[in-house]
């Protein structure tokens, strides 16, 4: 929403060519001194300032992962060095996301029973139990506020650190479906053996888009239904309280 009024303010109220931009190939070679002579070029200089926000999002996800692998083992209660390198993360942590037996005996990563994905994991989904594992919130916390933030968080205290944060400049002020599956992904994704942060998993083969997809469906008729459960991830403090009232602290 933020995105598309800034995009009003700063660069036209209206797509010249409605959706059908977004079916429009990018152009790098296109001449901007000649944007304005018809409709195909002034098209071309929206698509430009829309690609500026998709390098933003690539951007954000490099810079999040490089700090979740690098700066923030203690979130995880792991070592540092159980997290610089793919076969160790394997041989370490595979089954706390997820790697186990299907009913043919073979192994495969699970979207759902997930130890990481749960508080108090049981060895299976848990309606009551899903999206709340400390670790989630931790994750979601050093994102919005930084890794002081959430490492204070360890110890029971929800600050507000001084310093520029996420929160801060993008005015984000509630929790969405969307940032508590970003989450999950992130979090799975750090204890993964993948090297990149991307929608498929290079080395585990899992499938980060799909299972997102998935965890935001759960959030969304959850909170539809009102479930019991899904309702309780929203209102537990780390997650609602993300009104950043000081500014504050080297975000990822």
């Amino acid at each position: 929403m933020d995105v598309g009024r800034k995009f009003v303010i700063l660069y036209c109220p209206w797509l010249w060519i409605g959706t059908g931009t977004f079916r429009v190939c990018y152009d790098p070679q296109a001449n901007k001194a000649k944007w304005f002579e018809n409709l195909d070029n002034k098209v071309q200089e929206q698509i430009c300032e829309i690609q500026l926000f998709v390098k933003g999002m690539k951007v954000q996800c490099s810079n999040t992962s490089t700090h979740l692998h690098h700066q923030c083992t203690a979130l995880f209660n792991v070592a540092a060095s159980e997290l610089l390198l793919p076969d160790t993360r394997q041989e370490q942590f595979r089954e706390r996301i997820g790697w186990v037996y299907d009913s043919h005996g073979s192994r495969s990563y699970s979207s759902v029973d997930v130890e990481i994905l749960h508080k108090d994991y049981k060895g299976s989904f848990d309606y009551d139990m899903i999206f709340l594992n400390p670790i989630l919130m931790r994750v979601f916390v050093a994102i919005i506020r930084g890794l002081t933030a959430a490492i204070e968080l360890m110890n029971g205290v929800v600050s507000y650190p001084k310093m520029d944060t996420m929160a801060r400049k993008h005015g984000i002020r509630h929790t969405t479906p969307g940032a508590i599956a970003t989450s999950v992904i992130l979090a799975w994704w750090t204890l993964s053996a993948d090297q990149c942060l991307q929608s498929m998993g290079v080395i585990t083969g899992i499938n980060y888009a799909k299972d997102l997809d998935e965890y935001l469906e759960i959030l969304t008729k959850g909170l539809q239904k009102r479930k019991k459960g899904i309702i309780e991830v929203f209102c537990h403090v780390p997650f609602y309280s993300t009104r950043d009232k000081s500014g504050g602290g080297n975000s990822l």
